[in-house]
């Protein structure tokens, strides 16, 4: 952002459509099964991934929870193969607030994700996102040990 320049930016359709008729960003896909009636010539990434074997999904899951209000184990189980890695945090979904919560508090699926990737035997890594308040008297380091925790909970049974 230093220099006015994004890689990536993640928003809804009609956000997206603001954007690239402004000229401020281009769209390139939409997280859809089916193209947008705001964008009808901006692929889909499923689109996307045929343009390419070198395309990859970096699946946020709970951006996907928050935006969508369902898991993003389907999205996975289609393209296990194209996904490069996963990033888990706890949100809840669009009729919720999309409120970023600490682990298990939150409505985003991540006890089942962490054990359909365990029993899938998928090889892709999964990264904890620490985007909660911190609550008072703990810190950074604390949280990501208490997500690692609920992480290895979750892959015991």
């Amino acid at each position: 952002m230093q220099r006015g320049e994004i890689d990536a930016l993640y928003v809804t359709d009609a956000s997206a459509g603001t954007y690239d008729k402004g000229g401020q960003a281009r769209a390139i896909a939409i997280a859809a099964r089916e193209r947008s009636a705001v964008l009808p010539d901006v692929p889909t990434l499923y689109d996307a991934l045929k343009l390419s074997p070198a395309n990859s999904l970096n699946v946020d899951c709970g951006h996907f929870w928050a935006a969508n209000g369902s898991s993003a184990i389907p999205l996975l189980s289609r393209f296990p193969d194209r996904v490069a890695s996963i990033h888990l945090k706890d949100r809840t979904g669009p009729n919720s607030g999309q409120q970023n919560l600490m682990w298990g508090t939150g409505e985003t699926d991540i006890i089942a994700i962490l054990r359909k990737i365990r029993d899938e035997k998928w090889n892709f890594p999964a990264s904890a996102e620490l985007e909660y308040m911190i609550p008072q008297g703990s810190n950074a380091v604390i949280e990501v040990a208490r997500c690692r925790a609920y992480a290895g909970m979750a892959l015991v049974t």
